[in-house]
C-alpha cells in the first residue's frame, strides 16, 4: 500500500510539473502548423483583391480553400477546448480522489505482540442506514484461541471483521486490542498485527511467487512462497505449469501465462496468509470458491500451522466450524449463541437448525451445503 501511495504520489507530481507545458506546446504546434499557414493565405489574397480591384480565378480558389481550411481548424480548436473542459471534470474528480482525507484517524501507539481482543458492548450503523449493522456485540478471545463467526447472510459478521481493522469505527461501545482502545494505535501497526484474507480476493498479472510474496521474489522466497501454496492447497496445480511458480498468472502480458479457476486463484490467494509472520489470522470466507474437500484440507492446514496463534474466521459451512475452540452466532447483528460446537449442539437453536439443514443436504447426496 505504501509503494503504490508513493508511485501515485510521484505520478501528480509529473502531471503537475509537465501537463500544463504538454498542452501548452500542442496548442502552439497546432497554430503554426495549421492556423497561421491559412490565415496568412486568406490575407494575402485579400490583399491583392483590394489592390487590384479585381481577383482571378485562381485567387478566387484560393479563398475559398482558405475559408475552409480556417472552419476546419475553428472546428477542431473549439472540439479541444470542449474536451478540455470535459478532461477538467475528470481530473477534479481524480483530485478530489487523491485529496480525500479518510474518516479513520490513526492514533499513535505501536500495537505490541497479541494478547487479546475484546468487544464491549459494540454497536455499528453505516452512513445513511435505517438500522445498525451491529448491536450490543460483546465478547472476547484470547491468544491462542480459535473463534468462528456463523450467521445467515446479512447477519453483520464481514462488518464485525472490518470494525477490527477498523475499516469502519463503531458507533457505540469500544473494540480494545491487549486492553486498549484500538482507536489508540497507529493504523498501520494495528492492520500488520492480523494476516487477512477476504473473500473479495485480488491475484495479479504477476507470477505465482510473486502473488504469493507481493514483491519481487529471491530464491529463499520462492521457496518459502512454495510452501505457503502447500499449505493452502494450491501447489497441486501450479507445479503443474511448465514455469512452476514462476508462471504469470494473465496471459495478457505473457502467451506463456496461465488462468486458474475461481477456486485455484482462491488458494493463491489464501497462500499469502501463510507466507505472513502474523499474531492473529482474520479470514472471510476463505473457502468460498472450494469444494468441500479442498476446504477441509485447508482448514486441517491452517489448524496446523496457526498452533499457538489466534484465528477468527466466518464460514457458510458449518462443517468447518466444528474445529474452532468457540463459535459465535450472529442473527441480526447480535449474538444470539456462543459456545463450542458440542454445546451449541445441545443448546439445541439456531446454530443446530443452520448445522442439520445443511448436514441433510450432504446426507441427500447435494454434493454441497446450502448456504445460509
Amino acid at each position: 500500500m505504501n509503494r503504490f501511495e508513493g508511485a501515485i504520489k510521484a505520478n501528480i507530481i509529473i502531471l503537475k510539473k509537465y501537463g500544463v507545458g504538454l498542452f501548452l506546446y500542442s496548442m502552439l504546434s497546432s497554430l503554426f502548423e495549421e492556423f497561421i499557414p491559412v490565415i496568412g493565405t486568406y490575407a494575402y489574397a485579400g490583399y491583392e483583391f483590394i489592390k487590384k480591384g479585381t481577383m482571378s480565378v485562381s485567387g478566387f480558389s484560393v479563398v475559398l480553400s482558405s475559408i475552409s481550411s480556417i472552419r476546419d481548424v475553428a472546428m477542431d480548436i473549439s472540439q479541444c477546448f470542449d474536451e478540455m473542459n470535459q478532461m477538467a471534470l475528470y481530473f477534479q474528480n481524480l483530485k478530489d480522489f487523491f485529496d480525500y482525507e479518510p474518516n479513520i484517524t490513526s492514533g499513535s501507539k505501536k500495537a505490541e505482540k497479541f494478547e487479546s481482543l475484546e468487544f464491549k458492548n459494540v454497536s455499528f450503523k453505516y452512513p445513511s442506514a435505517d438500522k445498525n449493522a451491529l448491536s450490543n456485540i460483546s465478547f472476547k478471545i484470547n491468544k491462542g484461541e480459535t473463534l468462528a463467526v456463523v450467521g445467515i447472510n446479512g447477519a453483520g459478521k464481514s462488518t464485525l471483521l472490518k470494525l477490527v481493522l477498523r475499516f469502519y469505527d463503531a458507533t457505540e461501545g469500544e473494540i480494545l486490542y491487549n486492553g486498549v482502545n484500538v482507536k489508540e494505535y497507529e493504523l498501520n501497526s494495528l492492520r500488520n498485527a492480523f494476516a487477512t484474507v477476504f473473500q473479495d480476493y485480488k491475484n495479479f498479472a504477476l507470477s505465482v511467487f510473486e502473488n504469493v510474496m507481493c514483491k519481487p521474489c529471491t530464491e529463499d522466497d520462492k521457496e518459502f512462497a512454495k510452501q505457503a501454496l502447500i499449505n493452502s492447497g494450491a501447489w497441486k496445480k501450479v507445479e503443474t505449469f511448465a514455469n512452476g511458480g514462476d508462471t504469470v498468472l494473465s496471459r495478457e502480458f505473457d502467451e506463456n501465462g496461465a488462468g486458474l479457476s475461481g477456486g485455484e486463484n482462491q488458494k493463491v490467494s489464501t497462500a499469502r496468509l501463510f507466507a505472513r509472520d502474523f499474531d492473529v489470522a482474520i479470514l472471510d470466507e476463505p473457502s468460498s470458491a472450494l469444494d468441500p474437500v479442498a476446504e477441509s484440507e485447508m482448514y486441517d492446514n491452517l489448524i496446523r500451522v496457526t498452533k499457538d496463534k489466534t484465528v477468527i474466521y466466518i464460514s457458510h459451512r458449518l462443517s468447518s466450524a466444528t474445529i474452532a475452540d468457540r463459535i459465535i452466532v450472529l442473527d441480526g447483528g447480535r449474538i444470539i449463541e456462543s459456545g463450542s460446537h458440542n454445546e451449541l449442539m445441545a443448546l439445541g437453536g439456531k446454530y443446530t437448525e443452520m448445522f442439520t439443514l445443511q448436514a441433510s443436504n450432504y446426507n441427500a447426496g447435494e454434493g454441497d451445503a446450502v448456504e445460509n
